[in-house]
């Protein structure tokens, strides 16, 4: 066997600081030749690596720096192919973020927001002595946390939440409900977990919900195991995506959605606008609120904590 050719797509890209790019490498030759491929990147600073693939640009990258991505034949790695990525600056900002909770109180029934906003959450229910740990927030299905004050009104919006299950027995689950009370069939948000699926979303028309597909519930979010997912939507171009951190999924559903959180919705984390579906089983170290979709490498960003909350005097 031998090797002609490798070709790399795409052959040009533009990446944000902080996000990543995905390259496929196609070998040609004869005989049925060794497809694989050797990945390596160039130009750059320490942080900015490739895997599989898969270009993951630092953070601290300067805008404006040109990468070389390359991917040789590993059976002949003279034989090579070469693709061109310039550096953007990263455009997620503080400005997009309309709440920001880390879950670091240790005590007490109020979350403060670390966004710009201020829209500081209240724990209702029961609150006992295992309820706060070192590590945040653990939903014992007879609490969960309100948004009294949060005017939460975008066309497109993504939700991002922190959570490690810890307990066998987490079942359905509410994990965002911003719609009005009681109407899981009118418009908003609602994002919950199943048996059946680990993200299920319903949006402004019940019967264009979307959720994850290929994945079980007890793979997605492992016992014991940090797993950090974004939901994004856009009513603006119809397009949604889940990301598990920092990684596209695979979703099932139609072929676009909007969502329209009503001004005076029943906002909560931890349980349905029924007052039911409680959080059971899950500690929860952050959750983000931002008005804006975002990208694949945006939510990595976000997942890596490169987003500035915005609210330097509530971080004090």
């Amino acid at each position: 066997p031998s090797v002609s050719s490798v070709t790399v797509t795409p052959e040009q890209a533009s990446v944000e600081a902080g996000t990543l790019q995905r390259f496929t490498a196609k070998v040609e030759g004869e005989n049925d030749p060794d497809t694989a491929v050797v990945w390596s990147v160039s130009g750059g600073t320490d942080g900015t690596r490739i895997e599989d693939g898969v270009l993951y640009v630092s953070a601290d990258e300067p805008a404006g720096t040109v990468l070389t991505v390359t991917a040789a034949s590993a059976a002949e790695p003279d034989i090579k192919a070469t693709a061109a990525v310039t550096v953007l600056e990263n455009t997620t900002t503080s400005e997009n973020v309309q709440i920001y909770y880390e879950f670091d109180e240790g005590e007490g029934n109020e979350v403060k927001d670390y966004s710009s906003n201020s829209y500081n959450g209240m724990i209702g229910g029961t609150i006992n002595d295992s309820s706060w740990t070192e590590e945040g927030f653990a939903f014992g299905g007879t609490n969960y946390l309100r948004l009294e004050d949060a005017t939460l009104v975008s066309l497109d919006m993504t939700i991002v939440y922190r959570v490690k299950r810890t307990s066998e027995d987490a079942g359905t689950v509410s994990l965002f409900w911003g719609k009005n009370q009681s109407d899981y069939a009118g418009k908003g948000l609602w994002i919950n977990s199943t048996s059946e699926n680990a993200v299920f979303v319903s949006t402004d028309d019940f019967d264009k919900n979307f959720n994850t597909t290929g994945i079980s519930t007890e793979d997605f979010y492992p016992l014991d195991e940090w797993v950090e997912v974004a939901v994004s939507v856009s009513t603006e171009t119809g397009e949604y995506a889940i990301y598990r951190n920092g990684v596209e999924v695979e979703t099932s559903g139609p072929e676009a959605v909007s969502v329209t959180v009503p001004t005076d919705s029943y906002n909560t984390i931890g349980m349905a606008g029924y007052d039911n579906e409680y959080l059971t089983g899950y500690t929860m170290g952050k959750y983000m609120i931002l008005n804006k979709y975002i990208s694949e490498g945006e939510a990595l960003a976000i997942c890596n904590g490169k987003i500035d909350p915005g609210n330097e005097e509530q971080n004090q």
